[in-house]
């Protein structure tokens, strides 16, 4: 999941994402920059 540039590159593209990762701080930040993303997307709808 690293840092949540591929997770936030496919909700921009309007395709779904599924990441995992074994540190749960790497899940916290990614989490967090594709809630963004996703919020920006949705809300340019």
């Amino acid at each position: 999941m690293g840092s949540g540039s591929t997770g936030r590159a496919a909700i921009e593209e309007g395709f779904n994402f599924i990441g995992i990762d074994l540190n749960p701080d790497y899940v916290t930040i990614a989490s967090a920059r594709i809630a963004h993303s996703f919020k920006k997307t949705t809300e340019a709808a």
